[in-house]
């Protein structure tokens, strides 16, 4: 009977699906046409779900987030938004991934949908900044949550092959996404010390490795390659010629070490380190660099200093306002907001970033004060840096918040487990009587 009440629910749903296509494409062929793919997408994943998962986490990594689809009444969305989106509902159709952790993340997703209203019934926030908001904050975590054994499997590999592709783009000067596909500022190169950095399909070199960073704890995930992985992904970070990813990903090997601490990993470790002051030093420290990186570090400073002291404890800060040419917010003048903790304190008020950051005090624990922190504890806990110095932006953004749903997992797994040690058995043994006669 549950079998066929799933038939019957996915005919209905494939009806209801054609018909709403139909419509569509009658009205915007191209939104048509992106449906009917995504349809077909749809009945693919509802049978390969975690293949789906595999899929959706590298078209994260290799397609643009410029590259997008307009929908009416919403605007543009991210065709691998779309592709989540699409995703997240099979998933929730067929049930994959359930698990204790749904609770976590019915909360969490409680809590931001409640941030977002305040700030938006406290300063009118504008629409699409809720839209990203729901997008980038809630549809990830769930799919993290939902998937995480299939992303467990998958970052490591993704990242290192986008770790070789940052690589030859370095030294090859190829830049694919600078003129392919739609034109977007993100497509500029930019360049320090005589070096065009590598970007791949991040927009910024500092996403990029951000991004290369993530997925270096999940190496102890692979069975094999292990060491050809983690150069790769290593040599990627190096590439983008970026201070903070680089210092992000030292800090993160640290954490490894401790955490996996071996002999054989310890000098592998010193190995790389070694590596990695030979390799970055010459493209940080010429004078190019040097000026440019303080340039950057001068324009950080200022922002910070400008727009701190506008942010209310909940909604937009005062004196925001949209920029006339892109529509993004601009705060005390400044349209590029350096720090993904600032923006949001910005954005939504200073109360919600503080209760955030609160929220993570567990998790960095667990990771500094014990050996018992799993990849994704140590991935996010090696993010912090990155999120201080760097907006959500672009692909990285999406796989920042897979991590905070993978780790919500982790957490609710391993609360399941404790439980179960503890919990004495219901079940009393009654001990056998004999009856003499």
């Amino acid at each position: 009977m549950r079998g066929a009440g799933q038939h019957i629910a996915v005919f209905t749903a494939a009806t209801f699906g054609v018909a709403a296509v139909t419509i569509v494409a009658l009205q915007t062929p191209m939104l048509g046409v992106a449906a009917l793919l995504g349809a077909a997408f749809m009945l693919w994943a509802w049978k390969y779900t975690r293949a789906a998962g595999v899929l959706w986490v590298t078209a994260l990594a290799i397609i643009p987030q410029w590259w997008s689809v307009s929908v009416p009444s919403v605007g543009a969305v991210p065709l691998t938004a779309a592709l989540g989106i699409a995703l997240a509902l099979v998933v929730l159709a067929n049930g994959t991934g359930r698990s204790r952790a749904d609770t976590y993340v019915v909360v969490y997703a409680v809590l931001v949908v409640a941030a977002v209203g305040v700030a938006w019934l406290a300063t009118s926030l504008p629409m699409y900044v809720a839209r990203d908001y729901l997008l980038v904050w809630i549809l990830p975590v769930f799919l993290g949550a939902r998937l995480a054994p299939a992303m467990r499997s998958a970052l490591p590999v993704v990242g290192a092959v986008v770790g070789a592709c940052s690589v030859l783009e370095l030294a090859l000067g190829l830049h694919v996404f600078e003129t392919l596909g739609e034109v977007s500022s993100w497509q500029s190169i930019q360049e320090r010390g005589g070096w065009d950095r590598s970007e791949g399909a991040f927009g910024t070199p500092i996403a990029l490795g951000a991004f290369l960073v993530l997925c270096l704890p999940f190496i102890a995930e692979m069975k094999r390659h292990r060491t050809l992985a983690a150069a790769l992904i290593i040599g990627g970070t190096i590439a983008t010629i970026s201070r903070s990813p680089i210092i992000a990903l030292l800090v993160t090997g640290l954490m490894l070490i401790r955490r996996h601490a071996t002999v054989k990993l310890i000098a592998a470790s010193f190995v790389g380190a070694v590596v990695v002051y030979l390799v970055a030093s010459p493209l940080l420290a010429s004078d190019d660099a040097a000026s440019d990186a303080a340039g950057s570090d001068q324009y950080r400073f200022n922002a910070i200093a400008s727009t701190i002291a506008t942010m209310r404890p909940i909604g937009l800060a005062a004196g925001a306002v949209p920029d006339a040419v892109t529509g993004s917010l601009r705060f005390a003048g400044f349209n590029s907001i350096d720090s993904a903790i600032l923006l949001n304190g910005l954005v939504l008020g200073w109360l919600p970033v503080v209760v955030a950051l609160i929220a993570l005090v567990p998790v960095v624990a667990t990771v500094i004060l014990t050996r018992r922190g799993s990849a994704e504890e140590i991935a996010l806990v090696g993010q912090l840096f990155m999120i201080g110095s760097l907006a959500f932006i672009t692909g990285w953004q999406y796989f920042v918040f897979v991590i905070v749903g993978m780790v919500l997992r982790v957490r609710a797994d391993r609360r399941q487990e404790r439980q179960s040690e503890i919990t004495p058995s219901l079940s009393v043994p009654i001990p056998s009587i004999t009856t003499r006669r």
